[in-house]
Order: structure tokens, then C-alpha cells, then sequence
């Protein structure tokens, strides 16, 4: 009997071991998956900001063409460049903003809004919201309003 018993004792022994692995593989592709969805996230929101950043970028170096370029081809269908351009100077929190920053970042399928502080050399200048959407691979701006006035 002893010996039926030391058998039984280590298949016991060995299926809890496998078990026991099997659970640990479980819980690292639950990590792994969650991780995984996290990053996305933050892709996700990535690359709208960044649009967002570069179009203030551009606004405050002197490169109203690229902002110009920044914007929707709607936006762009119904406003050329010299008043896209004449309208840039009439805000002069973009122009001037030394930087900023988007605290706010939402993004919703297609359509993204970015909204957070316009920063100058001597403190914030303004708040400012982006709004944009996917076109395909790229994000382009539809909308920017600085302290609440639409551009």
C-alpha cells in the first residue's frame, strides 16, 4: 500500500506543478495583454497631440504654410492661406506662445480634441482647444480656439 501511495503522492505532486505553471502562464499573458492595451492607448492619443503640437510649432515660428498645411482639407476648401494666414496674426497667443501644454487629451474614434494652456516667456498666455480627426493614417486640425474664441 505504501507504495500505491507514494505513486498517487507524486502524480498529485506532479499534475499541482503543472497546474501551478499553467497559472503562471495565464497571469502573464493577462499582464502582457494589458500592457499591450495601455501602449495602445497611449498611441492612440499620441499621435493626435502631436499633430496638435506641431501646428502650434508652426504658428509660433513663422511657418503659417505649415500650419496652413496642419488644417483639414474641409477647413482648407473654405479658407485660402493669406486668410489663414491674416487670421494667425490676429491671435497673438499662437504666435507668441513659447509653448504648451495639452492637458487634456480625448480621443474618440476618429475625432480627437486636445485642450490645455498656451505658455509664454512671463506665464500662460491662454487656454487653447485643437480639435481634429483621423484621415486615414493622418490627424488634421478642424477647429482651434484660443481662450474660448473660435479661430
Amino acid at each position: 500500500m505504501s507504495g500505491e501511495n507514494s505513486n498517487t503522492l507524486k502524480y498529485v505532486g506532479i499534475g499541482c506543478g503543472i497546474a501551478a505553471l499553467l497559472g503562471l502562464c495565464g497571469v502573464s499573458a493577462c499582464v502582457a495583454c494589458a500592457g499591450a492595451g495601455i501602449g495602445g492607448v497611449m498611441v492612440a492619443v499620441e499621435a493626435p497631440a502631436e499633430e496638435a503640437h506641431g501646428f502650434l510649432r508652426d504658428a509660433r515660428t513663422g511657418n503659417p504654410s505649415g500650419a496652413y498645411a496642419r488644417m483639414s482639407p474641409t477647413f482648407r476648401s473654405l479658407h485660402s492661406e493669406a486668410e489663414f494666414a491674416a487670421r494667425l496674426a490676429a491671435f497673438p497667443a499662437l504666435t507668441s506662445a513659447t509653448d504648451a501644454t495639452l492637458s487634456s487629451r480625448n480621443v474618440n474614434g476618429p475625432t480627437a480634441t486636445m485642450r490645455g494652456t498656451l505658455d509664454g516667456a512671463s506665464g500662460a498666455l491662454g487656454t487653447i482647444s485643437i480639435g481634429l480627426l483621423s484621415e486615414g493614417e493622418r490627424w488634421s486640425i478642424t477647429t482651434v480656439e484660443v481662450d474660448g474664441q473660435a479661430f
